[in-house]
């Protein structure tokens, strides 16, 4: 699947399955998103190559927090698009967070259907 063709979405009943199921989860409102091209080290070569990852932020009932992934090797910054819409209601399936000033989560969004 490209990332241009993402149509996920998670009904309130999937998540609460989920949750229960013992998945984390963050809900929140979709603020804005970006792809940035970095430079970063090869595990296997020690080489640098470039490497693209995927910024959004949405906001929860209390903070911002920034939602991040990595593009799949071929897959091209110009190539990314916004999903959501300014506003929506989104869902994250956390996999790791921390804090660094705002709430940083590594995961993937979904639209709250």
């Amino acid at each position: 699947m490209r990332v241009t063709e993402r149509n996920n979405r998670m009904k309130q009943s999937e998540l609460m399955a989920a949750i229960n199921a013992g998945g984390v989860f963050c809900i929140g409102t979709f603020v804005s998103g970006r792809c940035d091209t970095i430079s970063v080290r090869d595990k296997a070569s020690g080489q640098r190559r470039e490497a693209h990852v995927v910024k959004e932020v949405i906001m929860t009932e209390t903070e911002p927090a920034v939602v991040s992934r990595w593009l799949k090797d071929g897959e091209k910054a110009e190539d990314y698009k916004v999903q959501f819409k300014r506003g929506q209601k989104v869902v994250v399936r956390v996999k790791l967070s921390g804090m660094s000033g705002v709430t940083q989560l590594d995961g993937t969004l979904e639209e709250l259907a």
